[in-house]
């Protein structure tokens, strides 16, 4: 990441040097009525996809693909238009042309668009085509939770920052040392005890007008429910974007073998060593992508049942097991 901004409620911009994808750019705009009263909220992180109206991303020229086939730039816009949002896709422009090819897949409505510069080349067919259509929409969820994960880690440093600044300690002298000592210490227990809620994992989910001793068993039951299927949508929404990763390389896999099928009889030498190098390298992602999703499929029954036993010990919500339901 080289540089991040952001006009809050309206438009977050970052550009990016040396990825190994070629990305350089990436948008984000907002709709400002909506986006203001999540802010007003103090709910932005979570209301971050029903805020969205447009989301962009722009790639560097890759001079080993054909212009006709290396991606400029995306635009995912998800404004409630005739066909309910759209996929925008332009390719860069070739050697000696002033336009560029495109395409355009309506969420709702089949088949996209397709311009094409070149009067040689052969129009897609409708299997490619939705193929194509099911790695964007794929590529549409990771761009979204890559924003939501950026959000995530500029409030966390806003809140670090916010913290830092409450909590300056000015230097004093030593003949106030022991008269201040009993004041100071009880200063830091509070930012302690204030510091153990800020990380809780059940304070954001407990009702803010009433203690935990005076909950009834049924509001019990629902801040237990709240907070594990919370952790469930985390768990599941990882789980999402591993997927879909695995699903584009066995796409990618598939789409390559496909076409060297198809011209094998005319591959010379070279063709067939660079063939057998993708394949390799393509197997070793699947691989390491399938262990993950693997991995995390473990840990998330484990993270689960971890919580759910933290929240039968908890003693807050100790009306679970002897409270009386209201």
């Amino acid at each position: 990441l080289q540089l991040r901004s952001d006009e809050f409620g309206k438009k977050i911009v970052e550009t990016y040097v040396g990825r190994d994808d070629r990305l350089i750019y990436r948008s984000i705009s907002f709709d400002q009525a909506v986006a203001t009263a999540a802010l007003a909220g103090g709910d932005a992180a979570r209301d971050l996809e029903s805020m969205v109206v447009k989301m962009t991303e722009k790639y560097a020229r890759n001079d080993e693909v054909d212009a006709e086939q290396d991606v400029e730039k995306r635009v995912y816009d998800s404004r409630n238009d005739r066909d309910g949002g759209f996929i925008r896709v332009h390719y860069h422009r070739g050697r000696g042309r002033v336009t560029a090819s495109q395409r355009v897949y309506h969420k709702e409505a089949w088949p996209p668009t397709v311009i094409i510069v070149d009067p040689f080349a052969k129009k897609p067919q409708d299997s490619q085509l939705k193929e194509d259509y099911q790695a964007l929409i794929a590529a549409e969820r990771e761009c979204m939770q890559a924003f939501r994960e950026q959000q995530r880690e500029m409030q966390e440093i806003l809140a670090r920052r916010k913290k830092e600044e409450a909590e300056f300690e000015l230097l004093v002298s030593v003949y106030d040392t022991a008269r201040n000592r009993k004041h100071l210490d009880a200063d830091r227990k509070e930012d302690a005890a204030a510091a153990a809620v800020l990380h809780d994992y059940l304070t954001p989910f407990l009702p803010t007008d009433k203690t935990p001793d005076q909950l009834t068993r049924d509001e019990a039951l629902r801040v237990r429910e709240a907070c594990l299927k919370s952790l469930r949508d985390r768990l599941v929404e990882r789980a999402t974007i591993i997927q879909s990763r695995l699903d584009e390389e066995n796409a990618n896999l598939a789409k390559k073998t496909s076409t060297f099928s198809r011209n094998r009889d005319h591959a010379d030498k070279e063709t067939e060593e660079e063939y057998e190098r993708y394949c390799q390298q393509a197997m070793f992602r699947i691989q390491i992508i399938d262990e993950r999703l693997k991995r995390h499929e473990k840990q998330a029954l484990q993270k689960y049942e971890e919580m759910d036993n933290r929240l039968r010990s908890d003693p807050r919500l100790s009306a679970i097991h002897h409270g009386t339901a209201r």
